[in-house]
């Protein structure tokens, strides 16, 4: 599988269990560095000044492909 169509796929899956804006920003927040999502695992969290998490670093871990999703 492509590695553009497997950050598709996280992209989408993360957008539908996020339905709207404060459901993403919950799912953001129960994020943390050594998850795995699917073959995906969180690298980092991304956090504005107030310590809010805004976005994640993941690699895909059969393929090292890194994908930063920013909200």
């Amino acid at each position: 599988m492509s590695k553009h169509i497997l950050s598709l796929l996280l992209a989408g899956a993360m957008t539908i269990a996020a339905g709207t804006p404060s459901q993403a920003d919950q799912a953001l927040d129960n994020l943390a560095p050594d998850a795995r999502i699917a073959d995906f695992r969180v690298e980092t969290v991304y956090e504005n000044d107030a310590g809010v998490a805004m976005g994640a670093r993941f690699r895909h871990v059969p393929s090292n492909f890194v994908l930063d999703l920013l909200r």
